[in-house]
């Protein structure tokens, strides 16, 4: 049962690293429409920042995603055997 909620709170955590960075994504797309010149005084295109912040993104989601498969395999490990087959 432990196991069960530990990859229910991983999944739900991958799911609110990814909302967050499609908000920055469309933040930063918006942003950008709006005011262009904030973002040509900068030597980098603006989609650079969304492109680390991508990668950084990327990097959590691995390791959760590592975390959920782990608590996956365990709570299958931990589930009692069905008392009824015989």
């Amino acid at each position: 049962m432990f196991w069960h909620k530990v990859q229910r709170f991983l999944a739900i955590a991958m799911g609110a690293f990814f909302g967050v960075f499609l908000g920055y994504c469309l933040w930063t797309a918006w942003d950008h429409m709006a005011r262009p010149e904030l973002y040509a005084m900068n030597s980098a295109p603006w989609w650079v920042g969304v492109l680390v912040y991508g990668i950084g993104c990327a990097l959590c989601e691995l390791v959760l995603l590592a975390g959920w498969l782990f608590a996956r395999f365990r709570a299958g490990k931990a589930s009692p055997p069905d008392s009824d087959k015989k």
